[in-house]
Order: structure tokens, then C-alpha cells, then sequence
């Protein structure tokens, strides 16, 4: 178990937010709640170890910010079939 990742060059901390939640949702993390000392941790799933490992195709993910009427859009989920193939993570423009 590793303690949650509080920030990462280029999310703000909602996105951050949002991107463990993707990642539990994909059964890719795993997460304890844990006590008042260790507070929130993370684990890698036997899923997200095959993901890492290639054994499984990878979709590819993208991260979007809310609209102006404050519903958050769809992510997509296609899945990309390479091998190779990286988890692509990019904010919409607009």
C-alpha cells in the first residue's frame, strides 16, 4: 500500500482527484481508507499490474474538464490495441 499521490506536475487537484477515481473505476487501483495516521492509500490491482505488464490492451483515456452548463462530459474509453500503447492523458482545449 502507498500513500495517495497529493500532487503531479501539470493537475490540479480536482483533476488529480478525478484521475484515482478513473483509475479505481478501471479496477486498475485499489484503495483503503486506512486510520487517522495512514489516512487514504493506494495498491495496484492484479488488473492495472497486467495492464503495466502489456498483457492487457490499454484504452486510451481522456481527462476533460466540466462544461459551462457544469455537467461533466463523457470520457473516452476506446481501446487502443497496441502492445506498446500508453495511457494518454490530455485536457480538452476549450
Amino acid at each position: 500500500w502507498l500513500p495517495r499521490v497529493v500532487s503531479l506536475e501539470g493537475f490540479d487537484g480536482e483533476r488529480l482527484s478525478s484521475l484515482h477515481g478513473r483509475l479505481i473505476a478501471l479496477g486498475w487501483l485499489g484503495f483503503d481508507v486506512g486510520d487517522s495516521v495512514t489516512g487514504i492509500r493506494y495498491q495496484l490491482t492484479r488488473d492495472g499490474q497486467r495492464v503495466l505488464d502489456g498483457l492487457v490492451p490499454i484504452p486510451t483515456l481522456r481527462v476533460v474538464a466540466a462544461t459551462d452548463d457544469g455537467e461533466t462530459p463523457s470520457v473516452d474509453t476506446d481501446v487502443d490495441q497496441s502492445a506498446e500503447s500508453e495511457v494518454a492523458m490530455t485536457a480538452d482545449s476549450d
